[in-house]
């Protein structure tokens, strides 16, 4: 056990009762659950093996393809994409639609239309950009390439794999509240 556990112990304790009060005075009832999780969370009282991973295919499947391409700029890594500039295309197959994605000093910007100075262009079906967005950005685009269901228009896997360098992985572990 480290010399400050004790301490690092004693401050959970004080900030699980703070939330904990915060939550029992708060009208709003999101607040509340959010406050009164948190000091449960920071207390141990989080069974985590009970968490379900909701997966919606009919949602997924009524979505477009670009709207998950365009979500990725929630999960670029600012420190790694701080200095960055690079651009990619993806021309998805069975949809008819076009992304554009711009990775430009820590920011992502996302258009209907190919950047001329795409590093790498890609056409896929929208299965295999759901596979990229919800497994791996380039595990998966990289199985769909070696099993002929994409195809690299310009560019080559090794661009692919620099681009997708810059974005965080899918998470694998449960997500903290307040746990720190």
């Amino acid at each position: 056990m480290p010399a400050d556990a004790p301490v690092a112990a004693r401050r959970r304790a004080a900030k699980a009762d703070a939330l904990r009060q915060i939550g029992y005075t708060t009208p709003n009832s999101n607040w509340r659950n959010w406050y009164l999780t948190a000091a449960r969370e920071l207390d141990g009282m989080i069974d985590h093996s009970l968490a379900i991973s909701i997966n919606a295919p009919d949602q997924a499947a009524a979505m477009p393809g670009a709207s998950f391409l365009e979500g990725l700029r929630f999960r670029v890594d600012p420190d790694l994409a701080g200095g960055v500039t690079t651009s990619a295309g993806f021309r998805i197959t069975d949809t008819g639609e076009t992304v554009g994605l711009t990775v430009r000093h820590g920011v992502v910007e996302a258009t209907a239309a190919v950047p001329d100075d795409a590093a790498f262009v890609v056409e896929l079906p929208k299965l295999v950009v759901e596979a990229m967005v919800f497994r791996d950005l380039h595990g998966a685009l990289a199985q769909a390439v070696e099993a002929g269901h994409a195809t690299f228009t310009t560019g080559t896997a090794d661009d692919a794999k620099a681009f997708f360098a810059v974005f965080d992985a899918v998470p694998t572990g449960h997500v903290t509240l307040s746990d720190r």
